[in-house]
């Protein structure tokens, strides 16, 4: 019984290990730069202005949405 536990937690701890490898390799490949901000009820986009300089100095390509407040 304790041989058989022993094994199948070997087996999940090996197959975690191969899929988070195999994730890590492929965000490295194609890594999203694009985001889009976009405001909540009660405010506009110039809230966002603090979170875009940071992420614009990261190297992200940021899009801040100015909706209207008029209706939804």
């Amino acid at each position: 019984m304790r041989v058989g536990r022993g094994i199948s937690r070997t087996f999940c701890i090996v197959l975690l290990l191969l899929t988070c490898c195999a994730l890590s390799a492929q965000n490295v490949e194609r890594r999203v730069r694009n985001i889009v901000l976009v405001h909540g009820a009660w405010a506009d986009g110039s809230g966002w202005k603090g979170v875009y300089d940071i992420l614009v100095k990261d190297g992200y390509n940021v899009s801040i949405v100015q909706e209207p407040e008029t209706s939804f």
